[in-house]
């Protein structure tokens, strides 16, 4: 499959503005640590720019039926596999914590052996089966809030953009905030991310329109509300808002 002239001037505008948008963070050493994950994402999606469309979807494979849970597992598994290589000549092989760890877990689990490294782990009598995944995605929800309001948005469109999506009251998500999180994330970690979510709002790192940030925004409020029960098939967004 040859390259075109036109593909070829779509990977050097995405070339340059990756060099564009993360210059200046290289520049500032001792922060390389709050934004080097930043750059990492960045050069991510520099790279799905250069293998297009037709590539990535190859690459991927078909999702299956939610409902195979053998499937699914041997194809996130399959997928991780891919991820890995980006840290690859760094990556920590058989620690428990690495991404080729996680997907001979995945692996492995579709073969019918018991979870070792997700199994669960201490769980508190009268805790819900499914506490901590509520409260990452009840997080992600005060991060989006905190994003646009980086972006200069006023409050209450902020506000009404993100309760929408996400099915909930203004009131329930500070609770969220102030009274159900913080016992099961940690303070320190909210106010971290959502610290996080403010500064890249600011900077316009990761997206380019509304358009995108709308598409991200209810693809997360669907997963929420799938985690909470209802009904519906797998999240996808275009290709541009991943």
């Amino acid at each position: 499959m040859s390259i075109l002239p036109s593909d070829r001037q779509t990977m050097q505008d995405a070339f340059e503005a990756f060099i564009s948008n993360t210059n200046h963070l290289r520049a500032s050493a001792e922060d390389e640590e709050d934004w080097a994950s930043v750059i990492a994402i960045q050069s991510l999606h520099l790279a799905a720019e250069l293998c297009g469309d037709r590539v990535l979807r190859h690459a991927y494979g078909p999702t299956p039926d939610p409902v195979d849970r053998q499937a699914s597992l041997a194809t996130a598994s399959e997928r991780l596999k891919i991820a890995f290589h980006f840290f690859a000549s760094i990556e920590q092989v058989g620690s428990g914590s690495s991404l080729f760890d996680v997907a001979n877990e995945a692996a492995s689990v579709a073969g019918g052996d018991y979870p070792v490294l997700f199994a669960p782990i201490d769980r508190k009598q009268g805790k819900r089966r499914d506490s901590y995944t509520r409260a990452v995605w009840q997080l992600r929800a005060l991060e989006w809030e905190a994003y646009f309001e980086g972006l200069g948005l006023k409050l209450e469109p902020r506000r009404e953009m993100v309760t929408s999506a996400f099915g909930i009251t203004w009131s329930a998500m500070q609770k969220w905030r102030t009274r159900d999180l913080p016992p099961i994330l940690g303070g320190d970690v909210i106010q971290m991310k959502i610290a996080i979510a403010k500064r890249e709002g600011e900077s316009d790192l990761w997206f380019t329109d509304r358009g995108t940030d709308d598409r991200l925004l209810l693809r997360d409020g669907a997963v929420y509300k799938r985690v909470l029960g209802f009904n519906g098939g797998p999240a996808s967004v275009d290709k541009k808002a991943v």
